[in-house]
C-alpha cells in the first residue's frame, strides 16, 4: 500500500479516495433511504450524502497519507543506511559479505574463479593526526570515487571499517584480479588531494588478493582471511604494492 501511494503521490491519492468516500457515502446513504424509510432517492439526498465526506475525508486523508509517505521515506532510509555506508556510499561491510556469498556461491556453480581484495589507506592514523578528521573523511571519500570509476559493473566494492576496504570480483582469476587492482594503486598514488581546509595531500594503499581455487573446496570466509592476511604481508613488506595469497607475488 505505502509503495502504491508513493507511486501515486499525495495529491492524487487524496483525491482518489475523497471521490471514493463520497461514491460510498451516496451509495450507503441511498441504500438506508429506501430501505428504511421507502423514499425515492433524489438529488438532495445524493448532495447531503456527498457533502460530508467531501468536506472531511481530504483534510483528514490529507493528514494519513502524509503520515503513510513519511513512514515509507523512512523504512527506505533505514534499509538504504543499513545496506551502504554512510560517508562513502558504498556498500556497508555487512551489505558486501552478504552480496558477496551470493555472487561466489555462483561461481562455484558455473566452476568459474572469483577473487577477493582487501585494500588498506596506508598510514591513515598520520593523516587524521596531521591533517584533521574532515581531512580523513575526504580521502575516504575520494579514495571510494576511484574505487567505482575503476572497478567494473560486475564487481562489488564496500568499506569493510575504517580505512579498510574490499572488493569482489567474479569470473576473475589472479592475474585478471591484479591488473584492476593495480590501476587503483597506481591511481590513488598519483592523485594529490586538496582538502576543504586548502591543505594539499597525497596517499598509498596496500592490497591482498585472494582467488579461489578449483582443485579446492572453499568458503568465503576462507578467501576473505587469505586476502586479510596478504594484506597483512603487504604492509610488513613496506606498504604501497599488492600481494596475493597464493604465491605471495607482489606488484609495485
Amino acid at each position: 500500500m505505502r509503495e502504491g501511494l508513493a507511486r501515486i503521490g499525495r495529491v492524487r491519492a487524496v483525491i482518489n479516495i475523497t471521490a471514493i468516500a463520497c461514491l460510498s457515502s451516496v451509495l450507503l446513504s441511498s441504500l438506508i433511504w429506501s430501505q428504511a424509510f421507502g423514499r425515492e432517492i433524489d438529488w438532495q439526498l445524493i448532495s447531503t450524502a456527498s457533502v460530508v465526506p467531501a468536506l472531511i475525508c481530504p483534510f483528514v486523508m490529507w493528514f494519513v497519507i502524509q503520515m503513510t509517505l513519511d513512514l515509507h521515506h523512512m523504512e527506505n532510509k533505514m534499509r538504504y543506511l543499513a545496506s551502504y555506508d554512510d560517508l562513502t556510499e558504498l556498500l556497508s561491510r555487512r551489505a558486501f559479505l552478504t552480496s558477496s556469498q551470493k555472487l561466489f556461491s555462483l561461481m562455484n556453480r558455473s566452476h568459474k574463479p572469483f577473487s577477493i581484495a582487501y585494500i588498506d589507506i596506508d598510514d591513515f592514523k598520520k593523516i587524521n593526526d596531521s591533517y584533521g578528521h574532515a581531512a580523513g573523511d575526504e580521502v575516504l571519500k575520494s579514495f571510494s570515487v576511484i574505487l567505482e570509476v575503476h572497478t567494473r559493473s560486475s564487481d562489488l566494492v564496500g568499506r569493510i571499517g575504517g580505512e579498510e576496504f574490499a572488493i569482489a570480483l567474479p569470473d576473475t582469476g589472479a592475474h585478471g584480479a591484479a591488473r584492476v587492482v593495480e590501476l587503483i594503486r597506481e591511481v590513488s598514488e598519483q592523485q594529490m588531494l586538496t582538502t576543504s581546509s586548502k591543505a594539499t595531500l597525497s596517499y598509498t594503499i596496500s592490497i591482498g588478493i585472494s582467488t579461489s581455487d578449483s582443485n579446492k573446496t572453499q568458503t568465503l570466509e576462507q578467501l576473505i582471511q587469505q586476502a586479510d592476511r596478504a594484506l597483512y604481508e603487504a604492509k610488513v613488506a613496506g606498504k604501497n604494492r599488492i600481494i596475493q595469497f597464493e604465491t605471495e607475488t607482489h606488484f609495485t
